[in-house]
């Protein structure tokens, strides 16, 4: 994984603005070789 795999966001959502991580994960550094996205709330994700 790169830095270039992993995003920050910001939205909207019910007035509030949330920070979400978007983490690429690429098929050649996957055990069953498939391309994924997942998105997590980045205060969370970074602080954990």
């Amino acid at each position: 994984m790169c830095w270039s795999d992993v995003d920050i966001e910001r939205r909207q959502t019910n007035g509030k603005q949330r920070v979400l991580a978007k983490i690429r994960v690429r098929a050649e550094t996957s055990k069953v070789r498939n391309n994924r996205v997942f998105i997590a709330e980045a205060e969370s994700t970074l602080n954990a």
